[in-house]
């Protein structure tokens, strides 16, 4: 499969759950992005988070006008197959918790979420994010028969795969109760100060945010132990950074080396075919001051 034919696929899915949302009321799925995690809202207990959490809001730093896309499975891979750099069978692509389950996380988060453990918090929201707008058998067997299937057997086999992934857990969550569960604790672990859950939340609301706090979030999160961190990096650094092209590619490359379904040495062959010399040793000169200092663990500022 080409990369277009890819992106046509995700789209197709993007199409189809949001035709569940907007199809009877007895089909009650939300929409479902097919990498991106859910955008939740801008306050917890009708607090601004950023005054909650944040120091007062500074005059922002206006994001680049050459920032990238968020998730690298958007991106224009020119002649490559996509599929050889990202083949992660999992809802939420490069953000997914793949190779774990939704459900044995949500066991084993479950009691310490309840008695306030942010990080548990987190990682039940994690959980139930990765199957938020995902169809079951039921659902799938219902748009076969209102012919909403027709399209290709790729989109077929997406949600058919998907809904396996997601099983288990909606044999735990009522699956039309997924998404309430997941803002519920989410908000909780965003009101509890959650270095990660802050960080997803600057990756979503980046717009709302200036340079100086983002890289205060990001920092707080370096060594949570969540590979999402690195790919917020990149962002960060596509967003605010025009003229950091090179700290995008490490960081992005850094993320692809340390998610299951990633073959970051593909990713990275295709970043060197689009830079000179000169700048394809400076990041490979980068990449490995970053794993260095990861190693570490290392007090590493940002720009």
């Amino acid at each position: 499969m080409t990369f277009k034919s890819l992106g046509i696929t995700i789209v197709i899915v993007l199409a189809v759950y949001v035709y569940l949302t907007e199809s009877d009321k007895h089909i009650e799925l939300s929409q479902s992005e097919a990498v991106h995690p859910h955008v939740v809202s801008d306050t917890v207990n009708g607090n601004s988070l950023e005054t909650q959490i944040l120091s007062p809001q500074k005059e922002k730093t206006a994001p680049s006008s050459t920032a990238t896309v968020d998730t690298p499975e958007q991106r224009s891979f020119g002649r490559v197959n996509v599929e050889e750099i990202y083949n992660i069978p999992a809802p939420k692509g490069v953000l997914s918790i793949y190779p774990e389950k939704p459900d044995k996380i949500y066991l084993a988060a479950l009691k310490s979420a309840r008695q306030g453990d942010d990080k548990m918090q987190y990682q039940l929201a994690k959980a139930l994010r990765e199957c938020k707008g995902v169809p079951d058998e039921k659902r799938i067997a219902q748009l076969d028969h209102e012919n909403y299937l027709y399209l290709d057997d790729t989109l077929r086999s997406k949600l058919h795969q998907d809904a396996n992934y997601c099983k288990a857990l909606f044999e735990l969550v009522d699956i039309d109760s997924i998404e309430a569960e997941y803002n519920k604790w989410y908000d909780k672990a965003l009101s509890n100060g959650n270095e990660m859950a802050m960080a997803n939340h600057w990756f979503e609301h980046s717009e709302n945010f200036s340079r100086d706090e983002a890289k205060m979030i990001l920092e707080r999160a370096l060594y949570y132990s969540d590979n999402d961190i690195y790919h917020y990096i990149s962002k960060y650094y596509a967003t605010y950074f025009a003229d950091h092209l090179l700290e995008e590619i490490a960081w992005d490359v850094i993320h692809c080396q340390r998610i299951e379904g990633c073959e970051s040495n593909v990713l990275k062959a295709y970043y060197d075919e689009q830079l000179n010399h000169y700048e394809q040793e400076d990041l490979t000169g980068m990449l490995n001051r970053i794993d260095i200092d990861l190693e570490k663990k290392a007090n590493r500022v940002l720009n």
